[in-house]
């Protein structure tokens, strides 16, 4: 239990923070919202003692309802009755007012809260180091910027009610002992018993909203995983394998779910029956023990039965609290790694980087650690020279990747030095070098968007004759005419609505359009015929002759344009070739 509620306050100490000074207005309009019903709730006491025709109240409030009455210039009971209940209505109506602003203020807060979440994550991803963010899984990402960070949402939310909640507790109970403080001590007690008893419903909402979030992941995970893999899940008829796991999956959710609404009506029972023993025992002790007259032993079972409003919503407010926890300890958790792994700032320092300069490699090395083992390169030597083809080959695993994401300043050596110009590729330089690179991939992303607009994702300025020349230049030109509405077709997700080769066509184009002294081709036209890639190629040569390219490829026709050649066998340079 005390795990629980040290989770509990982390989560309310940082919704706090970011609350900053809007917490104080937004708890003095609760207060002030309470105190308010509290005021209209004494009230009752005159307004009742009038229509008891008595004036039965004793001490504080027995001395209010006599000044009150006797300020009163009506003899009538209606004239009597007019001004108490004006009073109280004004008081209502004060209290409408009080409560818009303070839901405004709260909602402000929450709403800010899940979109401040939000944005503090995209920065740490961007922020994030390239080795960090490329071993962190998709789904997780997705997940918790979607469904965990509206949990988090929503558990802010209900703290906030809880919060509401205990104010006005406090509020009743300070009203009970007004009107009898043998009754207000009996009803804490009470209170309190019910909360030792249904404190083993809030570990077990804990294990359910865990439950939930692990879930709810699996569910994004294997649905990634099989739109991804899409035509060959149907080719190789697996979609009702899919189909079975994510039936799993629900089913196991459907009754986590269950079991914790099943908890939930149980405790709220409980709780509803526990409020009604309270009210018959006041009333009981109230009227056979203590005597009360009839003015104060109503107002008192007023404020008992609006104890009980206050009571669910805290009890409510506190499960559903706790069960959204876990996935703040995500979202925190993910926050956490990602700080840790966030890169300095880039900001060029001193003169730009030299256009069209050579890329020095000097012993460089660069070793990543997974469950598959250690992989990378190291005591990397080299230089690239501007205007260059540079074939990279080599076997799986070879160190070839880890090589172009070095070169494109995706992150810095962890040994050795990388320059650019005599400049070296550090914090102060990267972000200014890959100004510079364009880099493709095998499976190029593009938009579920037109050609057009995934064209101009990477030269936002591009005119429409320069969208037709770099397409001309990648052969890509004939594909587009073909399309039903030229450059405004829609490519569909992932471009799955075009073919292999003409994916990879569209997003050469697009890497054109940049302008770049450096283009990285990694397998980027491993789907194009050894014809066309030929010709691409040679036409880029030709266009482009300041460009330096670096080609990483299987296949030897693709390294065959090249001008010299690279071969990395476990994480090292092993041959050297040129001509």
């Amino acid at each position: 239990m005390r795990a629980l509620f040290r989770e509990a306050r982390r989560f309310v100490a940082d919704f706090l923070a970011f609350g900053g000074r809007r917490v104080p207005t937004a708890a003095a309009l609760v207060g002030l919202g309470a105190l308010v019903e509290g005021v209209g709730v004494l009230m009752l006491v005159p307004l009742l003692a009038i229509i008891t025709g008595g004036q039965d109240a004793a001490g504080l409030v027995g001395q209010m309802t006599r000044w009150m009455l006797d300020q009163i210039p009506f003899e009538s009971r209606v004239g009597q009755l007019a001004v108490p209940l004006a009073v109280f209505a004004g008081l209502m109506a004060l209290r409408s007012l009080i409560i818009l602003r303070r839901d405004l203020a709260l909602a402000g807060l929450t709403i800010g809260y899940v979109e401040t979440l939000r944005l503090t994550l995209t920065r740490r991803l961007v922020a994030a180091d390239w080795g960090t963010i490329s071993q962190i899984s998709h789904a997780r990402i997705a997940h918790l910027m979607t469904t965990e960070i509206q949990r988090c949402g929503m558990a802010a939310t209900f703290a906030v009610q809880a919060g509401v909640a205990v104010v006005m507790l406090v509020v009743q109970i300070a009203l009970a002992f007004v009107l009898s403080p043998p009754l207000a001590l009996l009803t804490l007690a009470m209170l309190m018993i019910t909360a030792v008893v249904l404190a083993p419903f809030l570990r077990r909402a804990r294990v359910a909203g865990s439950a939930i979030g692990k879930n709810r992941m699996g569910l994004i995970r294997d649905t990634g995983l099989f739109l991804g893999g899409l035509k060959q899940a149907f080719s190789h008829n697996r979609e009702n394998a899919f189909l079975g796991q994510v039936e799993g999956i629900l089913t196991e959710m459907h009754e986590v779910q269950v079991n914790f609404t099943r908890q939930q009506t149980i405790a709220r029972l409980a709780l509803t029956g526990m409020s009604a023993l309270i009210g018959g025992v006041a009333l009981l002790v109230g009227y056979g023990v203590l005597g009360l007259g009839p003015s104060i032993l109503m107002a008192l079972l007023f404020v008992l039965a609006r104890i009980g409003g206050p009571a669910g919503q805290l009890q409510q407010g506190a499960v559903h609290l706790v069960n959204a926890l876990p996935a703040f300890e995500q979202v925190d958790a993910l926050d956490r790694e990602l700080a840790a792994a966030g890169r300095p700032a880039e900001t060029l320092t001193g003169p730009p980087l030299a256009r069209g300069a050579p890329v020095t490699f000097e012993a460089v090395g660069y070793l990543h650690r997974s469950a598959e083992g250690v992989h990378g390169v190291t005591g990397l030597s080299l230089v690239i020279e501007p205007g260059a083809f540079v074939g990279v080959g080599g076997a799986s695993g070879a160190g070839k990747t880890t090589f172009v994401d070095l070169l494109a300043g995706l992150y810095p050596p962890q040994s050795g030095a990388i320059s650019v110009g005599g400049r070296a590729l550090d914090a102060a330089t990267a972000r200014a070098w890959r100004e510079q690179v364009a880099y493709v991939s095998q499976d190029p992303f593009l938009f579920n968007d037109t050609v057009r607009s995934n064209l101009l994702w990477s030269a936002p300025e591009a005119s429409e004759a320069d969208l037709w020349g770099a397409l001309a230049l990648c052969g890509a030109e004939a594909v587009v005419h073909r399309l039903p509405e030229g450059l405004d077709t829609t490519v569909g997700e992932r471009g799955g609505l075009v073919s292999g080769g003409e994916r990879q066509r569209l997003a050469l184009a697009r890497a054109v359009l940049r302008k770049p002294d450096l283009l990285i081709l990694d397998e980027a036209t491993s789907a194009i015929d050894v014809q066309s890639e030929s010709d691409i190629l040679g036409r880029l040569r030709e266009a482009c002759p300041g460009m330096t390219v670096v080609i990483v490829a299987h296949r030897a026709e693709s390294l065959a344009p090249c001008d010299r050649l690279l071969t990395l066998e476990g994480g090292r340079l092993v041959a050297d070739r040129r001509g």
